[in-house]
């Protein structure tokens, strides 16, 4: 029951923040100073009110389990992304459908073949929920449905004879599914921004500790066959404006599921993709280091399948679920002013 109330405590916390650190902010503009004794009087009790109120907030999250200090981390760890259920009724489309180049010279000839989804960082890469995808129907607005990023595939010594980049109906939990013919090499690019994070946690502050955990679950590749993914699969995240792709990956040997517990414990290397299809990571040559995310502004993975020399690999990847957990910073009590429960008293 005490980890229930922590927890929507904290959502609470999440959604009334912002709002609350603009009216605090307020009672210091230039412009206050050109308002009436009255007006001044009662601008600064709407402020005091917004200061007690937040004072109250803070309180009922420590009564109701969190000991951290405010302006901490506090309670247990919050999912703030979680892709996987039912969104489709049937095989649907990406949007910024498919672009196919051809020929192109990828290989020392011209008769290559690049085929892409253009990276953004604005424009969401998952099915239209309205419809009208180059394929397929509607897409439900479920858990996490939204997400960004871009695909790049290259099909050599040919034209591409299939390829797909799709939410594959499979009832539930449908998956994330891509693909192309043989030979050719994919990389992918997909993650949540802060704004869709789940719990409270698009309010806050988001970091990582000991008990964050990344996780996809069911990972195979193309056909939805785990010994047709000639890829890895490493987890994307990004720290204010910088992306961080880690060290660790997964592969076929990890399709039931790859996780990453406690990220401060692996490495990670800056990344930084960009329109219309750099997407390649050059892990060989990465310089990777422990790193603390302070502030968590998306969560993702990326999917390569260059480092395979077999000459019947296929870009493909196909998952289950992608989820994160992390922890929300709950928000400081602002200066000169501490919390004595049962009451929020101003100091001096």
């Amino acid at each position: 029951m005490a980890e229930r109330r922590t927890s929507a405590s904290r959502r609470f916390v999440g959604r009334q923040l912002l709002s609350l650190q603009s009216t605090l902010a307020s009672d210091n503009r230039p412009g206050l100073r050109k308002l009436s004794g009255a007006q001044r009087g009662s601008w600064r009790h709407g402020s005091y009110l917004a200061v007690m109120r937040l004072c109250l907030i803070a309180a009922a999250a420590l009564m109701s389990g969190a000991s951290a200090p405010a302006g901490q981390a506090a309670g247990n760890p919050t999912v703030i992304a979680d892709w996987g259920g039912d969104y489709v009724t049937t095989d649907t489309a990406m949007a910024r459908y498919i672009t196919v180049e051809y020929p192109v010279n990828l290989n020392g000839g011209n008769d290559d073949a690049r085929a892409y989804l253009p990276y953004s960082d604005t424009e969401p890469i998952n099915p239209n929920p309205a419809g009208g995808n180059a394929y397929g129907d509607t897409y439900a607005t479920g858990t996490s449905y939204r997400f960004y990023g871009g695909i790049l595939f290259q099909r050599y010594d040919g034209p591409f004879g299939s390829k797909w980049a799709e939410v594959w109906d499979r009832g539930a939990p449908d998956r994330i599914y891509q693909s192309a013919d043989a030979t050719s090499d994919g990389w992918a690019l997909l993650y949540w921004k802060k704004q869709d994070f789940l719990n409270g946690a698009r309010g806050v502050t988001v970091t990582f500790d000991v008990a964050s955990t990344l996780e996809i679950l069911n990972y195979a590749g193309a056909d939805g066959v785990v010994d047709n993914n000639f890829g890895q699969v490493r987890f994307v995240v990004r720290d204010g404006s910088q992306f961080y792709i880690s060290e660790d990956f997964g592969d076929k040997t990890t399709s039931s599921g790859f996780q990453l517990t406690d990220p401060s414990t692996t490495r990670w290397a800056p990344y930084t993709p960009s329109a219309p299809y750099s997407l390649k990571f050059d892990a060989v040559n990465a310089v990777f280091a422990f790193h603390t995310f302070s502030d968590i502004t998306a969560v993702g993975f990326y999917h390569a399948t260059d480092q395979s020399t077999a000459t019947n690999r296929r870009a493909g990847l196909n998952l289950e679920r992608f989820r994160v957990s992390a922890k929300l910073q709950t928000p400081p009590i602002p200066p000169g002013y501490r919390v004595m429960l049962p009451l929020c008293v101003r100091q001096g």
